[in-house]
Order: structure tokens, then C-alpha cells, then sequence
């Protein structure tokens, strides 16, 4: 038995699959919502919640930061800037050897906290820079 003109079934294409979408935070761009991050800039969205973020593997200047704090010039090294890290080392050590001899502990250590205060500003500067 067939069916009439009348009830025979639609012709089936092919499914139409949308992926939802979203605008960039950071840029605007927009993209699919499943990505983790923005193909343009790179503002990482994690569970729904955007924040600003870095690639894997990528330095954080909190680290260069706290690590300057630590002893002046640490921080330059975490970072990459060899240089730097060497020279506020090598001034850090110095500090602590006049404190410790010629300058007394009070200035040696006030001296030693400015230069690991402007290091620490410094490197995470450092790290955002690269």
C-alpha cells in the first residue's frame, strides 16, 4: 500500500548544528562559548566565569614579585633578565656586607627593603613585558 502525495515525509537535510556563541570580554571578538579562550587575544573563559589568564607555561610577575622580595634580583632571574638579576644581586650583597660592617643594621636593613621593594616592582614589570 502507498501513501498519497499528501503524506509522504518531508526530505530530510542535513542537521543544523549552531554552536552558541559569545563576545570577547577583553576584545569583543566573538566565539564559541565550549573554547577556553579567545582566539584573538587570549582571555581565558573557566567555568563560565572569564578571567583574565596566560598560556601554560607562561610566568606569573606575582612569582617574580615574591621571589624579588625574597632576595633583590631573584625575581630578574625567574624572569628571564639575567642581567638585571645579576647586577641587584650583586648590590643586595654588597648591601649586606656594608650593613652587616660600615652602616650598622638599621640603614642596612632599610636600604636592603627599598631595594627589594623597587626589584620586585621591577620584575614583575619584567615578566609582563615578555
Amino acid at each position: 500500500m502507498t501513501l498519497p502525495d499528501s503524506f509522504a515525509p518531508p526530505t530530510a537535510g542535513a542537521p543544523v548544528v549552531t554552536v552558541p556563541t559569545a563576545p570577547c570580554d577583553a576584545c569583543g571578538q566573538v566565539f564559541g562559548l565550549r573554547a577556553a579562550d579567545c582566539p584573538r587575544c587570549g582571555f581565558l573563559r573557566t567555568g563560565g566565569s572569564p578571567r583574565l589568564g596566560r598560556p601554560a607555561g607562561s610566568k606569573s610577575p606575582r612569582t617574580a614579585m615574591w621571589l624579588s622580595l625574597g632576595w633583590p634580583g631573584a625575581g630578574h632571574f625567574y624572569a628571564g633578565d639575567n642581567e638585571k638579576g645579576a647586577i641587584f644581586s650583586g648590590v643586595s650583597a654588597l648591601g649586606f656586607l656594608l650593613s652587616v660592617t660600615v652602616i650598622g643594621p638599621v640603614l642596612g636593613v632599610l636600604a636592603w627593603l627599598g631595594l627589594a621593594l623597587y626589584t620586585a616592582i621591577d620584575a614583575g614589570r619584567a615578566v609582563d613585558a615578555r
